[in-house]
């Protein structure tokens, strides 16, 4: 019964000795995520699964859980599988002791976090893209406030020269200062508009 409940748990569960830190027991979970069979584990080390950078670092992490005798939980830890490409674990890894204290065996288990961080990273990604896209929306309602404003300021500047000139005779030196006056405002209603 213990066995079946081991191998089903949906998470990788491992067990090492503590001298050798080679794998007694392995279960079903662990060996599909990582492509291989739970007998190919028993008795081998991580350097006969993993690179040697990757096998080195869960082999330190074994080491520094048996000198301490206490759980070591690390949150984010990469494992490059058989068949799925590089995953990433959160393993917690305790040691097993006799009843001096002496570590007997190394137990592990890693839950496979890799699509909640990819959920994560996009749902982060959403969210940046939509404070973006609510800055943008404020900057447009006070564009579209400021050029309101300004077509009210520039009604003024375009159309009174414009009834100024309707009234003056042509030959009056006011007429080209007037004329300046109401095609400098049509052209600023062109850079508002």
């Amino acid at each position: 019964f213990l066995a079946t409940v081991f191998d089903n748990i949906p998470a990788m569960i491992f067990v090492k000795d503590a001298r050798e830190l080679r794998f007694v027991r392995f279960n079903r979970t662990g060996a599909e995520l990582l492509g291989y069979a739970v007998d190919d584990f028993l008795g081998k080390t991580d350097f006969d699964f993993f690179p040697e950078a990757e096998a080195r670092f869960f082999t330190n992490k074994d080491r520094e859980v048996l000198v301490k005798g206490a759980l070591i939980d690390i949150p984010e830890e990469p494992i490059e599988t058989r068949s799925r490409g590089k995953r990433i674990l959160h393993t917690r890894k305790i040691p097993i002791q006799d009843a001096e204290g002496q570590p007997l065996y190394l137990l592990g288990i890693s839950e496979d976090i890799t699509d909640q961080l990819q959920v994560s990273a996009e749902k982060e990604n959403l969210e940046r893209r939509l404070q973006q896209a609510e800055k943008l929306e404020t900057i447009g309602k006070l564009a579209g406030g400021v050029a309101h404003d300004l077509n009210n300021i520039l009604s003024g500047i375009i159309n009174y020269p414009e009834l100024l000139l309707l009234q003056l005779p042509p030959d009056s030196p006011m007429r080209k200062p007037l004329a300046d006056i109401h095609e400098s405002g049509k052209r600023a209603a062109r850079v508002v508009a």
